[in-house]
C-alpha cells in the first residue's frame, strides 16, 4: 500500500467546497428577495382577517416594504372595487370591524381609520380616480395607538 497524497480525499475536498461557494451567492439573493416577505408578514396575516366587502368584484392584497433596501415600514394595501356608495362601503366596515375590536375615527367623505391593539387599518375611498379599483385599505400591524 502506497503511503502519501490520497487524491480521493482531495477530489470530495474540492467538491464540498465548490458546493459551498455556489450555495452562498444563491442564498445571499434569495434572502433579498424573502427578507420584504418575511418582514411583511404581520401585515399580511393582518389583512387576511379583513373580511372581503360582499359586493366587491375584484380583491387584491399587495404588501411590501417603503423603501429598497427592504428596512423601512412595512404595508399591506387590499384593493377592491364595487359600485357601492362610500357611504355603503364605510357602514359596512364600521360595524364588521367594530364588532371585532375595532375603534375607529371620525371619518371624512373619503376616508376611515381603524385601530385595535398594533393594527392600523386606513380605509380610502378612491372615486374617480382609478378604473380598476376604487377603495383601499393601508394596514400597518406595528402601530401603536394614540
Amino acid at each position: 500500500m502506497r503511503k502519501g497524497f490520497d487524491k480521493g480525499f482531495l477530489v470530495k475536498f474540492l467538491v464540498f467546497f465548490l458546493v459551498i461557494i455556489s450555495i452562498i451567492p444563491i442564498a445571499t439573493v434569495a434572502m433579498l428577495f424573502l427578507k420584504p416577505v418575511i418582514r411583511a408578514l404581520p401585515e399580511r396575516l393582518a389583512a387576511r382577517k379583513i373580511d372581503k366587502y360582499p359586493n366587491a368584484n375584484k380583491w387584491v392584497i399587495k404588501t411590501g416594504c417603503s423603501d429598497m433596501f427592504q428596512t423601512g415600514l412595512c404595508y399591506a394595501h387590499i384593493y377592491f372595487k364595487t359600485s357601492d356608495s362610500p357611504n355603503m362601503v364605510f357602514d359596512y366596515y364600521k360595524e364588521k370591524l367594530g364588532s371585532s375590536g375595532f375603534r375607529s375615527t371620525p371619518t371624512n367623505y373619503k376616508v376611515i381609520d381603524f385601530y385595535k391593539g398594533n393594527t392600523s387599518a386606513e380605509l380610502t375611498s378612491r372615486e374617480g380616480l382609478f378604473e380598476d379599483t376604487n377603495y383601499y385599505f393601508s394596514i400597518n400591524a406595528h402601530h401603536i395607538e394614540p
